[in-house]
């Protein structure tokens, strides 16, 4: 059992991030630099109970420990030097390559079927919670707020991940599947990667065949068949985690000339 520590034990130091689900914060613990994040006091512990059960797994953001007051738990995380958000990231750019895109995504594929065997959905997957090093391209998920308990063959009736990111089903029905969201986030994240845009309107209108009305002479036929089956508006039809791993674009080996 992880050990709870006071907030006595630690020294907050500066703010860097707000979301949906707390405060983010830069400490200190035992002279470790390490990045800390403040939820409502009954919020955190769902969130603390999957981040220990990915303790030590690769790509995703490393939970030390918590501590509470009166009205916040604080959630400690190892800092990781030398990245930034896969947003900063693309926005130094024009639009990504494909094989820079394609070393991001299998990365990402890969954490998330780790998550799945461990029986978590991340449920907020976007460009903002996904570090990077852009010198090694390495990334680290993080942000597990959202997250529910991994459940194949059944429906989620409640949604806490970012709705711009959020697939067809959910918006128009209320309800989702696992494997149904999770690919169409990854589909969503492909898009904006490939083409710099939001792949719908400001009423979520989306059309498959707008992959196709972008300039696609950059791509390979597996980038634009796979990116086409994450976002296909049936969920029947929608690419699984296990069938990217198969797929020939995440299999494929190939490097920028």
């Amino acid at each position: 059992m992880t050990r709870h520590h006071s907030k006595k034990s630690f020294k907050l130091t500066k703010v860097i991030g707000q979301g949906g689900f707390g405060t983010v914060l830069e400490g200190v613990v035992n002279n470790e630099t390490v990045i800390i994040k403040c939820v409502d006091i009954d919020a955190g512990d769902k969130e603390m109970h999957f981040l220990e059960k990915l303790s030590n797994a690769p790509g995703i953001v490393q939970y030390i420990t918590h501590f509470s007051d009166q009205n916040y738990t604080y959630i400690v995380m190892r800092k990781i030097d030398n990245v930034v958000d896969l947003f900063t990231f693309m926005s130094s750019k024009e639009i990504l390559s494909e094989p820079i895109a394609q070393i991001i995504v299998k990365q990402l594929v890969n954490i998330l079927y780790y998550c799945k065997q461990k029986c978590i959905l991340h449920n907020d997957i976007k460009d903002t919670n996904i570090l990077i090093n852009p010198n090694t391209l390495q990334i680290t998920l993080i942000d597990f707020g959202a997250a529910e308990a991994w459940q194949n063959n059944c429906y989620y009736y409640k949604y806490k991940g970012t709705e711009y990111y959020s697939c067809p089903e959910w918006r128009h029905h209320r309800k989702y599947s696992a494997n149904g969201m999770t690919s169409w986030s990854i589909g969503m994240l492909i898009y904006i990667m490939f083409f710099g845009e939001i792949p719908f309107d400001e009423l979520f209108d989306f059309n498959e065949d707008k992959i196709c009305l972008n300039d696609i002479s950059h791509l390979s036929q597996n980038a634009i068949t796979f990116l086409s089956r994450c976002l296909t508006s049936d969920p029947v039809s929608r690419i699984t985690l296990d069938e990217m791993l198969c797929h020939a674009w995440i299999k494929t080996i190939f490097t920028e000339e």
